[in-house]
């Protein structure tokens, strides 16, 4: 299922999107402060270069720290 939300992600899509409210998603970024305002029934991937980042305790749905150095085949079989 990540693999295949993964599949559908657009190259040059617009980078701001308002967050639906009651639709379960995948957020994929890099930026760690988007995390906050998601929903507890959203999920997360978070890429980073910099290793394991301090995740705020504010955020309140679950998700995956994916590493630039990490197979990413691997951490996403976990995810399912």
């Amino acid at each position: 299922m990540v693999l295949e939300a993964l599949a559908a992600v657009q190259p040059g899509e617009s980078i701001y999107h308002e967050i639906p409210l009651k639709i379960p998603m995948v957020w994929l970024t890099g930026n760690p402060k988007t995390l906050r305002s998601l929903a507890t029934h959203h999920r997360w991937i978070y890429f980073t270069t910099e290793g394991e980042p301090n995740l705020s305790s504010s955020i309140t749905s679950k998700g995956l720290v994916i590493n630039g150095s990490d197979d990413l085949g691997q951490k996403l079989q976990i995810m399912t």
